[in-house]
């Protein structure tokens, strides 16, 4: 699924697995922004694997991590790591939900 508008717009996926392709990002260097994945298949018992790709040629050091999960949906947090280098990219985030 690929996002649309912002690094905040929520997406919906129903798989247990897939990639998130969001917008090209200009996140500043240290700064977080979350958004949610709506999916029928998240129960607030599942664990969520995440993992990111960006191209290497980029700026920046983006990182995913998780926040809350409920019943039918996840925040996933995206910070950029990089102290003075904002992102210059869309990411790819993949992600895979465990039962």
């Amino acid at each position: 699924v690929t996002q649309a508008t912002n690094l905040e717009t929520d997406v919906t996926l129903n798989n247990y697995s897939g990639v998130i392709t969001t917008v090209s990002s200009t996140l500043g260097a240290t700064l977080d922004k979350d958004f949610d994945l709506i999916n029928s298949k998240i129960t607030a018992d599942s664990r969520i694997l995440l993992s990111v790709v960006y191209p290497t040629a980029k700026t920046g050091w983006p990182q995913v991590r998780l926040g809350r999960v409920v019943d039918g949906v996840c925040t996933i947090q995206v910070t950029n790591l990089h102290g003075s280098a904002a992102l210059n990219d869309a990411l790819k985030i993949h992600f895979m939900i465990l039962k």
